[in-house]
């Protein structure tokens, strides 16, 4: 009798687990697969008005550049369904973890006027931040060690995706946010160059180095060192120009459930459901150094010409020649290769 019952028991939860799962991957969004090769921007720009056609994604943005200069700059689909705004060239969207790239060169830029090391400590600059292995000891992480992902240091998410702020909060000092957060997080992942494991946390760090080691906000420093000199004007950690890309997620996702019961703030960065799409309105992360760009794609394109061009676009000197060839130069680790783990990413491999 009791094996009866477990037995019913147990396919009642496989049902009431499997059933809604089932169904979310049946009414999940499928994005149009792209073609395998494509010979002009001709069939490029009929696919990508496909893409769009169905509602998911809303809207995107693409820009092609050859030989140093964009020869193909177009958007499709919507912006903002509440105000039915069609995705423009012009159109800010957020850069996620494309933001790394930009953090990175500014260590980069730091390393490069004598300012900082690769091999540096971070507890030299953050001497709060210290880290412990499996066995209780202390450990040193390097910069280099952050910028690769192999320093074992563990990662915000999932609970940093709550991690918001809305245009009437003030900004957060990244240090201080860096401090917080890092007294949470001192057992590391594993040794310290062993192996890399991605982690927003690095970056986080990154940012609040910058800042240590600038003497001025990180945001600030960003601004004027690369994203003016570079003539990307309309790319900020605040969107600073209309019109603007608001963000959507589809509401048959595994996700989505958590969105609803996540609290005040994750409901308040949602203002309405449509289309089988959540939008949300304009929020920040409260941390800026791995995830907090804003955008035009072609001001994006503008930052990846000039590493492509050894750290110059235009006249203006970013980094030197060998800085930037550490975007595209993959960081092997001997160790990890030796024992058949996980490479070191290059920086411009991130995870979007």
């Amino acid at each position: 009798m009791l094996k009866r019952i477990a037995i019913v028991a147990a396919s009642v939860i496989v049902a009431v687990i499997a059933v809604p799962a089932i169904l979310i991957l049946a009414l999940s969004p499928a994005p149009l697969l792209p073609p395998e090769a494509a010979d002009n921007l001709s069939q490029a720009d009929q696919y990508f008005q496909k893409l769009v056609e169905p509602g998911y994604p809303p809207g995107i943005s693409v820009v092609v550049r050859k030989d140093g200069r964009v020869v193909f700059n177009e958007a499709y689909g919507t912006a903002d369904f509440a105000v039915s705004a069609p995705m423009t060239p012009q159109t800010s969207v957020r850069w996620w973890s494309v933001t790394k790239l930009v953090t990175a060169a500014a260590v980069l830029q730091l390393v490069d006027r004598g300012r900082l090391s690769l091999e540096d400590r971070l507890h030299d600059y953050l001497p709060y931040v210290a880290f412990v292995g499996d066995d209780g000891e202390p450990r040193n992480v390097t910069v280099l060690q952050l910028l690769n992902h192999s320093s074992g240091v563990q990662d915000n998410i999932p609970e940093g995706l709550l991690e918001l702020r809305f245009p009437d909060e003030p900004a957060i000092d990244q240090v201080a946010y860096a401090r917080d957060l890092i007294a949470t997080k001192s057992l590391l992942t594993h040794e310290p160059g062993s192996y890399s494991r991605y982690t927003n946390t690095s970056y986080i760090l990154l940012g609040a180095l910058v800042q240590a080691a600038s003497g001025e906000r990180f945001e600030t420093y960003v601004r004027r060192e690369i994203l003016i000199p570079l003539g990307m004007f309309a790319t900020d950690f605040v969107f600073v120009k209309q019109p603007v890309a608001r963000g959507s997620h589809p509401v048959f996702h595994f996700i989505t459930p958590f969105l609803f019961l996540a609290g005040s703030e994750a409901q308040r960065a949602m203002y309405a459901i449509q289309d089988n799409l959540i939008w949300f309105s304009e929020f920040y992360l409260k941390y800026t150094g791995s995830t907090s760009l804003n955008g035009p794609v072609v001001e994006m394109s503008r930052f990846n010409q000039m590493v492509l061009n050894g750290g110059v676009l235009e006249g203006a000197r970013i980094l030197s020649a060998s800085s930037a060839d550490m975007f595209v130069r993959d960081h092997q680790i001997p160790v990890a290769a030796a024992r058949g783990l996980q490479r070191s990413m290059p920086f411009t491999r991130m995870r979007i």
